[in-house]
C-alpha cells in the first residue's frame, strides 16, 4: 500500500496486517470491541517495535524512481515476522 500511494502515511505493513485482522476477527463473529482492541494492540507494538506506523519515518528517503525494488526488504521481512508473531500470541490467548 506504499504508506497510502507513497504519500508517506501509514506504513503497508500496518495496513494489510490491521486488514487481515479485521477480516479474520469478523470471520471469527468476535464483537467490535474485541476487533478495536486486537487492531490498537498491534498498532502500539509495531509502533514500540519499530518507531513509528508512519512510512515517512520507517523510510525517511521517501519513494523515488531510482529505489530498488526491493528496498524496503529488510523491514518487510521483520514486519511480516512481528505480525505472525503477534497472530501466534492471540491464538494462543485464545485456546
Amino acid at each position: 500500500m506504499h504508506g497510502a500511494g507513497g504519500f508517506g502515511a501509514q506504513c503497508g505493513l500496518v495496513e494489510g496486517t490491521l486488514l487481515f485482522l479485521g477480516i479474520i476477527s469478523r470471520a471469527e463473529e468476535l464483537p467490535d470491541e474485541d476487533i478495536e482492541k486486537s487492531c490498537q494492540d498491534f498498532a502500539r507494538q509495531f509502533e514500540a517495535h519499530f518507531g513509528s506506523l508512519q512510512c515517512k519515518v520507517l523510510r525517511p528517503q521517501g519513494f523515488q524512481p531510482n529505489n530498488p525494488p526491493h528496498f524496503c526488504e529488510e523491514i518487510t521481512r521483520d514486519g511480516i515476522v512481528f505480525s505472525i508473531d503477534f497472530f501466534n500470541k492471540i491464538i494462543i490467548r485464545a485456546t
